[in-house]
């Protein structure tokens, strides 16, 4: 598919692929999109290549020097094309994933990496490992090969590997995310977590395995779940929550709050019977920010509340306090990034 794209546009396009768009960028990628019906469809696949790129970050200990300049030799003018995104940033993200890649495929010995434009596609090599991670503050949406969505919030990580859905629709995930799975009943859609593997064909639910979270946690707002916990198997159904308490290691089934439970894909904080330090977790996700309370007796006090998209932190924190037996105070060092309770 070939597309025209000016020098801002490129900006706009690489600013929402990396999640660091700015107003302005989101106004002219929207303008894009709806300049040419084609737009939407090459931008997916820019989308599932900026994907792909990411896993070899953490790659950078090869040398690439000169897995890069191969690169460069066999690509020619299709990748002097590729560095039109430099324009964006003179040293611009997907640039430097291209060179992690050369050195990761030239330590390994594979054949060189060709991103999806360029004339001839090289086959990634069997059985390799992708990860869609979402840093603190940040949340993403996107689409399985399988036509499954998924909504992963801050600090969580998910991974696959490049045979999903051909062979079968295995994950694993870390965090939180929302998932409306695609029905197929002839490859079960399953999740591996921390705690437990999650089974499914078609539904809906949302899912929280964050590691330092006491309560690990599914809720199924449509069809049914089946949930293994060392080889014992619990079904879940539509407006039940299954629980994982991973100190104590007790499990349980409730009934759900289907409207809460997936507020965080608009923006919302949900708070229900929370103590202060459970809150400090979520705030800190939420804002990327280290939050320090000083005082032990401030960190047992629970609250129950729900926090609108547009309110910032200090709204947060000045509400808590409002409800708060202690009236404590806080400081915000936005150059530190560091709160501190006391």
């Amino acid at each position: 598919m070939r597309i025209r794209i000016t020098e801002k546009e490129w900006g706009a396009i690489v600013a929402m692929l990396g999640n660091e768009a700015t107003a302005e960028d989101k106004e002219q990628f929207q303008i894009w999109l709806s300049n040419n019906p084609n737009h939407n469809a090459y931008y997916k696949e820019l989308k599932k290549d900026w994907t792909l790129l990411e896993t070899f970050k953490s790659y950078k200990k090869y040398n690439t020097k000169g897995a890069w300049k191969e690169i460069e030799k066999k690509a020619g003018d299709e990748l002097k094309q590729l560095n039109a995104f430099s324009l964006y940033n003179k040293r611009s993200k997907v640039y430097e994933i291209l060179k992690i890649a050369a050195s990761f495929l030239a330590a390994f010995g594979l054949s060189w990496f060709v991103w999806r434009s360029l004339p001839e596609k090289k086959a990634l090599p069997e059985m390799s490992v992708f990860q869609v991670v979402v840093p603190k503050g940040e949340k993403s949406q996107f689409i399985l090969s399988d036509g499954t969505k998924v909504w992963l919030n801050s600090d969580s990580r998910l991974s696959y590997t490049n045979n999903f859905g051909e062979t079968d629709r295995h994950i694993t995930l870390t965090g939180e995310a929302y998932f409306e799975v695609a029905k197929d009943k002839s490859k079960p859609f399953i999740i591996e977590t921390p705690g437990f593997d999650v089974k499914v064909t078609g539904t809906s639910f949302n899912l929280n395995t964050y590691k330092e979270e006491e309560i690990n946690s599914l809720t199924l707002h449509t069809g049914e779940v089946f949930i293994n916990r060392k080889g014992k198997e619990f079904k879940v159904l539509p407006g039940e929550k299954f629980l994982l308490n991973q100190e104590t290691q007790v499990l349980k089934i409730v009934n759900a709050n289907l409207e809460e439970s997936a507020l965080w894909k608009e923006g919302y904080i949900v708070i229900n019977d929370m103590n202060l330090e459970e809150i400090k977790k979520l705030l800190e996700r939420k804002y990327n920010i280290h939050i320090v309370i000083t005082k032990e007796n401030y960190k047992t006090i629970k609250y129950t509340g729900t926090f609108k998209p547009y309110e910032t932190l200090r709204d947060v924190l000045e509400l808590i306090r409002s409800a708060s037996p202690f009236k404590f105070n806080y400081q915000i060092n936005t150059e530190k990034n560091v709160v501190t309770i006391e």
